[in-house]
């Protein structure tokens, strides 16, 4: 597991410093959750920590004392899946050395993942990484056009609900914005946080930026719902 350092937080708190921790995790019974119901409990999509405390009280009340459920940014941008797994409650996660972890409890934690997946779930996870598009190395070209979605908080009070809106319209590309990040690869990109943004133009002439991930090149690699329409009073 990762997470910022506390002088990073306090210095950038929107630039976490990512630190790897081995654990014992302590989950015994997960609630196995597709990674788009997952994602709903993010506050990029609009939850609040009350909406989510409901849920886990629900969840824990059937029994369940944690999640587990599949990285749609590892499909996305490195085209493999990887397991995460949520714990309900702080006492159920304990920092360990390393070196105190004996390989059979390795093979005991692959052993209890490969009975949760089921085959059909397993062939479910294959069937999403072959579905989303690879995300290139290289810069998309000035003058393209792509398929805009819209990847971030989906709310009519975000900063940016002026691009969810408009998700799932086409876009031409206007010009890169993150050039520092040029010469690094996709996975190196995500790893530091420098992931390509493009300046984008859409057919009603709306001009604002869009991360590498929202530019596809075909409406079926879409994964998020239509968007609302704006109310009118949206200025």
């Amino acid at each position: 597991m990762y997470g910022p350092t506390k002088d990073t937080l306090a210095r950038e708190p929107r630039k976490f410093e990512r630190r790897i921790y081995k654990c014992y995790l302590s989950i015994k019974n997960p609630l196995v959750l597709p990674w788009w119901e997952a994602n709903l409990l993010g506050k990029r999509l609009g939850a609040d920590s009350d909406s989510v405390n409901d849920k886990i009280s629900k969840w824990e009340a059937e029994g369940y004392d944690g999640i587990v459920t599949v990285s749609d940014s590892g499909i996305m941008f490195v085209g493999v899946t990887v397991t995460n797994w949520i714990a309900f409650r702080p006492e159920q996660v304990k920092v360990v050395d390393v070196e105190t972890i004996e390989e059979s409890i390795y093979t005991k934690i692959l052993m209890i993942v490969e009975e949760i997946l089921s085959e059909e779930e397993k062939s479910s996870q294959i069937s999403l990484s072959q579905s989303f598009e690879e995300i290139p190395d290289e810069p998309r070209k000035n003058r393209s056009r792509w398929y805009f979605e819209y990847h971030c908080k989906e709310s009519h009070d975000s900063c940016d609900a002026d691009l969810w809106y408009r998700s799932h319209q086409q876009v031409t590309i206007l010009e890169l914005t993150s050039p520092d990040s040029l010469g690094m690869s996709r996975e190196e990109r995500v790893e530091e946080g420098m992931v390509f943004v493009y300046k984008v133009k859409f057919d009603d002439g709306f001009i604002k930026e869009a991360f590498e991930d929202e530019l596809l090149s075909s409406p079926k690699f879409y994964y998020r719902p239509d968007p609302p329409k704006a109310p009118k009073d949206y200025q």
